[in-house]
């Protein structure tokens, strides 16, 4: 099937839908659909910006906020929900654009597949330019930037805050649930941190599919590793559960792994929650953790990306770099809409790093550190 096709949804039950596709010449197809929402949220448009993060914020090391404690989040325990799996998108938490792209995923000689195999989806440089939401509270923005701060220190990419000549970025915000893009899709991505979502390896495993990676149980040749229970599995999710068997493997050359953060928990979509949807074939090893990385996690990251030496570089080409001056001079398109709000008093470490023009930090003449952010 052309990718090109234009197509229209039509619901025909709560479950499924029959999508209508228009080829070049006007040929018709109807294909059942599982209910998926396509493409990012109407609250994502009018949501408002909010500033990037202060450096103080990557550096303070706080736990999580929310419905779990932070060291206890082994969802493979079936009296917790996973909250990466119910913004009800693809395999739960994975936005998809366009009925066309989901058709892709769906056929049975789709791409074997943990991780992307396709360049233009990685970010270039491994530099990943953020927005961040206003909603987010001073704790909820240093939950977020102990995230960034575990990429840096164990891999090469950057979460960095976005500069207006950089295109393609990815927004973060509270919409519902947990949810993000495979990779780089060009232009503005959005990536969910709602109710639930809060905690470090949560937030982690939406920003490994920003970086590039699928779920683990979707590789090609997870039945060797995994016994899927489809007689306990929801009839509208199991779809969420397919493998492909085809085509190159994006597998990166790495073993199953059990213990990845990007792993289903063992009662994903499950009809009778006291029994497992998804179990491993190895007695002894649980499934569905999200506290820290894993070890296979940081190697399929660092192997994606070519890092140096299997991890984190120094960022010669892309870290802010700092000078010393009296020149005023703000680094983001916010930085007045900002200080109107009163950001300067409220958030002053912010803002001397981002608006020292707005916030006229320069007046006395002295000699300030000002930040800025190479093109």
């Amino acid at each position: 099937m052309r990718m090109d096709l234009s197509s229209r949804c039509v619901w025909v039950s709560s479950v499924l839908c029959v999508l209508q596709v228009i080829g070049p010449q006007a040929t018709r197809a109807m294909t059942l659909l599982p209910k998926v929402q396509l493409g990012d949220p109407l609250d994502l448009i009018s949501d408002a910006p909010g500033l990037p993060l202060s450096t103080s914020e990557l550096e303070e090391d706080v736990g999580g906020v929310g419905v779990f404690r932070e060291t206890d989040l082994q969802l493979s325990d079936e009296r917790r929900g996973d909250p990466t799996t119910s913004a009800g998108l693809f395999e739960g938490d994975i936005v998809i654009k366009t009925a066309a792209e989901l058709i892709h995923l769906l056929q049975e000689n789709a791409v074997g597949r943990s991780a992307i195999n396709d360049e233009e989806k990685l970010w270039p440089g491994g530099v990943v330019p953020y927005v961040i939401s206003a909603s987010f509270n001073s704790r909820e923005r240093k939950v977020i930037g102990k995230a960034f701060k575990s990429f840096h220190r164990n891999t090469c990419l950057r979460f960095l805050p976005r500069r207006t000549s950089q295109k393609d970025y990815i927004y973060i915000y509270k919409g519902n649930g947990c949810s993000s893009s495979v990779g780089r899709q060009g232009g503005k991505q959005g990536l969910s941190i709602g109710w639930g979502c809060l905690h470090h390896g949560i937030i982690l495993h939406e920003l490994m599919h920003a970086a590039g990676f699928w779920h683990e149980q979707s590789r090609f040749d997870r039945d060797r590793h995994v016994i899927i229970h489809w007689n306990n599995i929801e009839p509208a999710q199991r779809y969420n559960f397919n493998k492909h068997e085809s085509g190159p493997t994006t597998t990166l050359g790495l073993a199953y792994d059990y213990n990845s953060l990007m792993h289903y928990n063992s009662h994903a979509f499950a009809l009778d929650l006291s029994r497992p949807t998804i179990e491993p074939r190895k007695q002894g090893f649980a499934i569905g953790q999200r506290k820290d990385f894993s070890k296979l996690d940081l190697s399929g990251l660092n192997l994606l990306y070519s890092c140096p030496s299997g991890g984190s570089r120094p960022l010669s080409t892309s870290r802010p770099t700092t000078t010393s001056g009296s020149v005023c001079r703000d680094n983001h398109p916010q930085c007045s809409n900002w200080a109107a709000k009163g950001q300067c008093i409220l958030n002053t470490a912010t803002m001397k790093e981002n608006c020292t023009k707005s916030c006229k930090y320069c007046r006395d003449k002295k000699q300030l550190s000002i930040i800025t952010f190479p093109s």
